[in-house]
């Protein structure tokens, strides 16, 4: 075949060719300035960027540290819910330190000031005082009234002295409180300007570049610090709506630098005339050759699908071939990513549905299940019962620290493949969903006549442990009558789950079993607790038997996850309070030897937890021991609380008798009593009589005058007091909620 067409595009395009090519060696020296501005103003980009990204991060760890604080420490709720039990003056003094600490641990932090809305008072980490009083209070006075914005304040001046003086700049951001929208108070986060761009020098290089940071209308750093003279281009404004504040940077390049780019930009101004000229005759001279292929080409349009010959690949046309290759491949992707979206879609139909987001009519639900090749008969799929469960992976941390991601995936994949051909086998309708990275939910239908679906289950899962080498739990939801109900059932599922903690791991656990088990008590172990801590500051020699029979009760008990967990924190806490009435040294031990309670809950079983949290206790508790022992005066001060034990009923007992009966100074008795128990002789004298009281009140049927005598008050209504401040409540109301009700009259 002659190329005639081919010999006539070429000699054509001669002529362009030629002189494009020479106007460009010309202009190449020139281009090459032009590619070396880019390249400093992208560096100078890239600078800018820096600088902000890196305000911004500081500033979001500012955030994040005081948000963790407040929905996650205690004193805080506290403070801004403040409670008849607690020492206000305590609870100020352990929020200002929790705010000190926040303030060393992020440095770009200048102050926080909390606000109380029940009695109008601020509090910061150096003082406590009505708002009105306040240096800052004309912005807390706004801060109140304003609604909670996801970014800090313009730059302004925080008072720092009552006359006046050199005032602080600092940008604050305001949250209400409880997050996000609460109405106990306001917490406002102060940053100095100052902190936040004191590293802001050591990243510009003034001889190079320069910068501007402005907050609103306000300079608030200019690099270098000097005046800049001649013509400054601003190469890079980046506003940064987080933080309040916009930056603008440049090139400090002197004028021989713009003349120089200016030259450039007017030589590549000529060479793009020049190929824009040539461009245009290039398209002419295209177009007019292009028609007996774009004949062709539009012929192939016509024909696709049906034209099987990629054409002889000796000539110019071969390219068509090409062409319908990357048709079929596009095909192919397409194919593809239709197949991808379907197991997206069924999926999410699948998550909505156990969710109990979705609303079908029965025509409906059998359509899906047909688009999804679920498998289940038209005719059942309306009535055909369903069990919803969950096949969860035990130790999932250890889990994914032994296997890779891709191992990973293929494990879970295999898990799946594993149930589907195990129900397959006896029959089932299996419909299985991976919706979370641990969690295998499955719906079960079309149940077998001659197999019990708990014995597949545990079949599956003995199969599972042998060969996987790790373990699964199964919760195993009520069975639903039509589909209708598989929320409910897929909400049981979970809920059995939650037990996996009392019961352990690798195990089988039914809804319909544990329906029955009412949640646990708590308060009766909130009593435990604080019998059990009262006894540890004591040093009581049957402490340990007592805390081995606390934790024998928790695993005896049925309790779900979130109520162990609750017990673990309120003995944690209790211990803490008790630990911070003690000595220097114990508070010490304690400090760096103290039971790490979050570490633990991690763990997924009651069985797991208890060893290493009896463990650290009962070191501690081994330590004070000798601690105290090697305490002067221990026989003596044992012989005084063996006294005040044995004759609490006493009215007469004081210290003034504590001091004739062992001839000692009543003063100095009570230095040395506050020193061995970490409590005042009053405040152990009052203890061991409400412990009795308490006894008496839940043991016996005595009327509470009577007790009120045997526990050293002559005086009911004293008693009454004394009772309700210890434990907050009266000796009727307690007796009445914390036992059984016993007709008595009625003692404040």
């Amino acid at each position: 075949m002659e190329k005639r067409w081919y010999k006539r595009l070429l000699f054509s395009y001669a002529r362009v060719l030629y002189t494009t090519i020479s106007i460009i060696l010309f202009l190449s020296c020139f281009v090459i300035s032009e590619v070396s501005f880019q390249g400093v103003k992208k560096a100078n980009s890239v600078a800018a960027t820096y600088v902000s990204d890196s305000i911004e991060r500081s500033l979001k760890e500012a955030e994040r540290a005081v948000l963790v604080q407040l929905e996650g420490n205690r004193a805080f709720q506290d403070f801004l819910e403040p409670s008849s039990l607690l020492d206000p003056h305590l609870v100020n003094f352990e929020v200002s330190s929790e705010i000190r600490q926040i303030i060393k641990d992020v440095p770009v932090i200048y102050s926080i000031t909390l606000y109380r809305a029940s009695d109008n008072s601020v509090l910061t980490q150096d003082q406590y005082q009505q708002l009105p009083l306040f240096l800052d209070h004309e912005f807390m006075s706004q801060a109140i009234q304003m609604t909670p914005e996801d970014h800090w304040s313009e730059a302004r001046d925080y008072p720092e002295y009552p006359n006046g003086g050199v005032n602080k700049k600092v940008i604050s951001m305001v949250k209400k409180a409880p997050i996000p929208l609460g109405s106990q108070g306001v917490v406002v986060i102060n940053v100095s300007i100052d902190s936040l761009l004191s590293a802001t020098n050591a990243m510009i290089n003034p001889d190079i570049m320069f910068m501007f940071i402005h907050s609103g209308d306000q300079m608030l750093m200019q690099l270098p610090g000097k005046s800049l003279t001649g013509r400054q281009d601003i190469l890079t404004r980046i506003n940064l709506p987080y933080a309040s504040m916009q930056f603008e940077s440049g090139i400090a390049g002197g004028l021989f630098f713009e003349w120089m780019h200016v030259i450039s930009r007017g030589w590549i101004a000529l060479g793009v005339v020049t190929i824009l000229s040539s461009l245009i005759y290039l398209v002419y001279i295209t177009r007019k050759n292009y028609r007996p292929i774009e004949q062709i080409l539009g012929q192939m349009q016509t024909w696709v699908g049906k034209y099987e010959s990629k054409g002889n690949e000796q000539d110019e046309f071969a390219y068509i071939g090409t062409m319908l290759e990357n048709v079929v491949d596009q095909n192919l992707s397409y194919e593809q990513q239709i197949s991808k979206d379907y197991h997206v879609r069924r999926k999410q139909f699948f998550m909505e549905l156990v969710a109990g987001k979705l609303s079908l009519a029965s025509s409906e639900w059998r359509a899906n299940l047909s688009k999804f090749n679920v498998g289940l008969p038209e005719e059942s799929a309306e009535t055909s019962p369903v069990l919803s469960v969950i096949v969860e992976i035990d130790a999932f941390r250890d889990f994914q620290a032994k296997y890779n991601t891709q191992d990973q995936d293929l494990l879970r994949f295999g898990l799946t493949n594993i149930l589907q051909e195990l129900f397959d086998r006896y029959h089932y309708v299996i419909w299985s969903e991976w919706i979370e990275v641990n969690r295998l939910s499955v719906l079960l239908m079309e149940h077998s006549p001659h197999q019990s679906d708990q014995e597949v289950w545990e079949k599956f899962r003995t199969w599972v442990a042998f060969y996987l080498k790790f373990s699964v739990t199964i919760g195993i939801g009520s069975k639903a009558d039509s589909w209708r109900e598989i929320p409910a059932s897929y909400a049981h599922a979970a809920l059995a789950l939650k037990y996996k903690c009392s019961l352990g791991m690798n195990r089988s656990i039914k809804y319909d079993e544990l329906k029955e088990q009412q949640s646990g008590d708590l308060s009766k172990y909130y009593a435990k607790i604080s019998s059990i801590v009262d006894e540890f500051r004591m040093l009581k020699t049957d402490w340990e038997v007592r805390l081995d029979e606390f934790f024998r009760q928790l695993e005896i008990d049925l309790l779900p996850e979130e109520e162990i967990r609750h017990v673990f924190v309120f003995l944690h806490r209790s211990l803490q309070r008790m630990v911070d009435t003690m000595p220097e040294e114990i508070r010490e031990h304690w400090q760096h030897a103290q039971v790490d309670i979050a570490r633990i809950m991690e763990l997924e079983t009651l069985e797991a937890m208890l060893p290493p949290l009896s463990s650290k206790l009962k070191r501690l508790l081994a330590f004070c021991i000798d601690y105290r022992q090697g305490k002067a005066n221990r026989q003596l001060l044992s012989d005084i609380r063996i006294y005040i034990e044995d004759n609490y009923s006493s009215p007469d007992l004081s210290l003034d008798h504590i001091g004739e009966k062992f001839q000692i100074n009543g003063k100095y008795s009570s230095q040395l009593f506050k020193q061995q128990f970490g409590m005042t002789f009053v405040d152990f004298l009052i203890n061991l009589r409400m412990e009795h009281a308490k006894r008496m009140l839940l043991d016996t049927e005595e009327s509470i005058n009577d007790i009120s005598l045997k526990v050293g008050y002559l005086n009911p209504v004293s008693f009454g007091r004394a009772f309700k401040r210890a434990t907050g409540v009266t000796p009727s109301d307690y007796r009445k909620y914390m036992g059984y009700s016993v007709v008595d009259e009625p003692t404040k």
